[in-house]
């Protein structure tokens, strides 16, 4: 049920940003109709007319460890009312991200007996939630002011 609400509001979310143009047009990952192809056509054409041009071409390429689990809720609540969502929307980002718990669960084989182990929950004050439809979004709002 919470997968199908959480494709409901990215709908609504990536809307807005389109809308509103809050998306910058160097963004591929995460949008509908680009991709990592798409993303190195354009970086391969971008660098072909610099040569052609005679320009002096660098790259610097990133690459975010854990990228999700480190945005700390403040920031992307935060982030999220710099681009104008206010008001009940707001509220249900809140609600979304904070009081969440999280646990590890493993699997334990032990001379032929299997044994699920789990940890007791922990706050998450940092992340979104594994898994969720709406977590690669809220990471790209981030990198989104980054220079293309």
């Amino acid at each position: 049920f919470s997968k199908v609400i959480e494709k409901v509001v990215l709908k609504r979310l990536m809307d807005y940003l389109k809308q509103q143009n809050l998306l910058t047009n160097s963004q591929h990952g995460f949008v509908k109709g680009r991709s990592t192809t798409t993303a190195i056509a354009e970086l391969a054409e971008f660098i072909c007319d610099q040569l052609e041009a005679g320009k002096l071409v660098t790259g610097i390429m990133l690459d975010f460890s854990k990228a999700f689990d480190c945005l700390g809720h403040n920031l992307i609540l935060q982030k999220l009312q710099s681009l104008g969502i206010s008001g009940s929307a707001y509220r249900w980002f809140k609600s979304y991200l904070e009081e969440r718990t999280q646990v590890v669960e493993i699997r334990h084989h032990s001379k032929g007996i299997i044994q699920n182990i789990r940890s007791k929950p922990l706050p998450a004050s940092r992340g979104v939630p594994q898994g969720s439809v709406l977590g690669p979004v809220l990471f790209i709002l981030f990198t989104n002011d980054m220079p293309p």
